[in-house]
């Protein structure tokens, strides 16, 4: 038996990837099955309000009927389904829209204090109060970096962050409470509202200003703390407002198309640990898919069962493994391997995500080269055996192990290609050259089976909307390999005397790392070129 209140698990359908009623039904079973009793859907404009045609359109939103589906699924099999909405900040697609345009303060959040703002979110809880039979509801408020910066600041002139946010949250509350609603909130916003460093955290709310939180749930998140004493102190310091207190780690699986079980499993060994013996009665498991949603939620499915048992009092890392394997029929140590494209070059920082820029990095450009000296490109061609082997013990997971050995088989050919490169023509050779082009053929017939393979993966998981983006991504590169093999063998012809891209000397991307290794990086618009996307 669990020792918290709420166990839970958070499945983002907001970063371009709406999983399908199906999938959501699946997880809702694996969730139950696990030991889990909620399943939070990360949700921001991805649910349909009647009056406001353009809140979630064309990006997979779900319908009342459909939500009212999963909720009656969920309480059919003893799980709370809870909505996580944003009512402040991270509407991002929100803001693209004209007509949204009067309730922007900057960037992607809200404009406070304004009446408009208020009749939206109203609009908000109205329409989830018909879709949810359990009142527990996340209302965001989390990374409002810049809350009355904007056009709050040219109607209101300056206030202190807090006071503005106070007040927003205040008149959020009492709508959230005229629907029977029992709200928690990311608690981040009320220290960063005094803090004058990224280690918000450290700073000091005065008792004055705890006195003026309002009673709501504050979840403390943290995606990298796995030290017991850091993360307990951290814990006792939100503790110290006087609320209740959650708190909510993650299965990272969204630094591209790799996940990172084993360090999302160290990190949550300590924070449950830490949680159960500060006394919080909440512990989320999130699995957010920034920049593109490139992996599988399954991706995590060890961890996430790592969670589950050490929150049973269960730390014994082989018992649960051979649980694991008793529950799904698929070894844990299979399920490993898909985080493999990953372990290249060597791991200096606790996350690292080569893979994702090593493939998008552009051939000519190679923004990242220097990154990537330190792996022997030869790993991806044993990688991709390891998960084809794997692949035939997955049963119905096998699709993961081999979508993972495309990948790989792609990386074995990409990985170094502009270091490549950039060889070939500094020898001015000819026959270099061709063989570079050559290359940069091989790994675009590569990245195409492999794309093929990441269609079906989303297609089976998720609703159609958002796999434009990838196939944009995939699409890019496909064509950028080609051109730059057609200029290959243009100067290997003698038709063309340079190539101007490389001729620019290279720098590092990231001079935190010098010895130019180890770059953790998710943004694929600045991954690809240092132009404007």
């Amino acid at each position: 038996m669990q020792k918290f209140e709420h166990l839970s698990l958070m499945l983002d359908c907001s970063r371009n990837a709406a999983p399908t009623l199906h999938t959501i039904k699946r997880w809702i079973t694996l969730a139950a099955e696990m030991g889990y009793n909620e399943i939070q859907l990360y949700l921001e404009d991805l649910y349909e309000i009647p009056s406001e045609p353009y809140f979630g359109y064309m990006r997979g939103r779900y319908g009342e009927r459909e939500l009212k589906e999963l909720d009656a699924f969920a309480c059919d099999a003893g799980i709370i389904l809870t909505p996580c909405i944003q009512t402040l900040a991270h509407l991002n697609q929100v803001t693209r829209w004209y007509h949204y345009y009067p309730l922007i303060d900057t960037g992607d959040i809200l404009l406070a204090g304004d009446e408009r703002t208020y009749a939206l979110i109203e609009k908000m809880f109205n329409t989830l109060s018909r879709c949810f039979s359990h009142k527990r509801i996340n209302i965001g408020m989390d990374e409002a970096h810049l809350i009355g910066r904007g056009a709050y600041l040219d109607k209101n002139g300056y206030r202190p962050k807090f006071d503005i946010l106070i007040e927003h949250l205040n008149r959020v509350l009492r709508i959230a409470e005229k629907y029977g609603f029992e709200p928690m909130m990311w608690g981040d916003m009320f220290y960063r509202a005094f803090a004058t460093s990224e280690n918000y955290i450290d700073a000091e709310i005065p008792d004055s200003a705890k006195a003026m939180i309002p009673d709501v749930e504050l979840i403390y998140w943290d995606y990298s703390v796995c030290d017991y004493d850091e993360c307990a102190r951290k814990m006792k310091k939100f503790l110290s407002m006087g609320k209740r207190v959650g708190f909510a780690g993650s299965a990272l699986n969204y630094f591209g198309f790799a996940p990172h079980v084993d360090f999302s499993v160290k990190a949550a060994k300590q924070t449950v640990r830490a949680a159960l013996d500060c006394g919080l009665p909440d512990f989320t498991v999130t699995m957010w898919r920034d920049n593109g949603a490139e992996g599988s939620f399954y991706a995590s499915l060890p961890a996430l069962f790592a969670v589950a048992q050490f929150a049973r009092g269960n730390t014994d890392e082989k018992d649960i493994r051979e649980r694991f394997f008793k529950t799904f029929g698929i070894a844990y140590e299979d399920f490993e391997l898909l985080g493999l494209p990953d372990k290249a070059g060597v791991a200096n920082i606790p996350v690292t995500n080569p893979s994702k820029y090593a493939f998008y990095n552009d051939p000519f450009l190679g923004l990242f080269d220097r990154n990537l000296r330190s792996c022997d490109e030869s790993k991806f061609a044993e990688y991709k055996s390891k998960l084809i082997e794997a692949a035939a013990r997955a049963g119905e997971y096998a699709y993961l192990f081999e979508t993972q050995a495309a990948f790989c088989d792609a990386m074995s050919v990409k990985w170094a290609l502009g270091i490549r490169i950039r060889e070939a023509y500094k020898s001015k050779d000819a026959a270099n050259l061709r063989a570079a082009a050559d290359r940069c053929l091989l790994a675009e017939e590569k990245v195409r089976v492999f794309y093929e393979k990441v269609k079906e993966v989303w297609l089976a998981e998720n609703k159609p909307f958002g796999l434009e983006v990838l196939t944009a991504r995939f699409g890019g590169l496909s064509m950028r390999l080609r051109d730059c093999a057609e200029r290959l063998c243009a100067v290997a012809d003698g038709g063309v005397n340079k190539i101007e891209e490389l001729e620019e000397e290279q720098l590092l991307f990231d001079e935190k790392f010098p010895d130019g290794i180890d770059t953790r990086y998710n943004d694929y618009k600045t991954i690809i070129t240092a132009s404007i996307v």
